[in-house]
């Protein structure tokens, strides 16, 4: 079997592909990354493994929340590669990556959505958007999960913050435990979850 992940949510833009033999991943900090890495990257390690893209089985996306341009990019590709072979796409909640195999499932998970808000969100992966001055109050002592710590800690201690990285290696490994569960549901059409015009899933 062979995974195709890519993961532009975050700031890090990745691409990880695992074969039965190795997991490989592609990664870059570089604004706007998405739009000029994603074709090269995936191009490259299809190469470099000599696989074509009929021989991948399934691919992963993180479908938000996230900026409106990264996951659009991600998506738009992923369903051009998988077309022509009918490959099945997976979309992960970026919370539930977030809060996978954590150590602390009863912590909240927060993303920034705008310079004053926040989303957060526990292992339940129910959604609510919260003004930034209000976090210290909510968490009464508890930490929170984040990809990026921007200015948070103007609200909170580095005590409160922990901060986990998400890559597409991230949404592989999530992948395999859905697989084991039984619990993959292709979607022929994933509902994004942008930052900017959010609804609750």
């Amino acid at each position: 079997m062979n995974i195709l992940a890519i993961e532009s949510a975050s700031d890090t833009f990745s691409v990880s592909l695992q074969t039965d033999n190795e997991l490989i991943t592609k990664e870059s900090r570089e604004f706007r990354s998405a739009s000029e890495k994603c074709a090269e990257y995936v191009s490259n390690l299809l190469i470099e493994n000599n696989l074509k893209a009929s021989d991948i089985s399934y691919i992963c996306v993180n479908k938000g929340p996230g900026s409106f341009t990264g996951l659009r990019v991600a998506l738009s590709f992923a369903q051009g590669f998988a077309f022509p072979n009918h490959t099945p796409i997976l979309g992960l909640n970026a919370f539930e990556l977030l809060h996978h195999k954590s150590a602390y499932p009863d912590y909240y998970g927060v993303i920034e959505c705008k310079r004053d808000e926040l989303y957060i969100s526990k292992s339940d992966l129910r959604i609510d958007k919260i003004k930034k001055k209000d976090l210290p109050g909510l968490l009464s002592g508890q930490a929170i999960i984040t990809n990026d710590r921007k200015d948070l800690d103007r609200y909170l201690d580095d005590k409160q913050i922990i901060i986990r990285t998400v890559n597409s290696e991230n949404l592989i490994d999530l992948f395999h435990d859905r697989l084991s569960a039984n619990n993959l549901q292709d979607e022929d059409q994933i509902q994004l979850l942008y930052l900017n015009t959010f609804s609750k899933k």
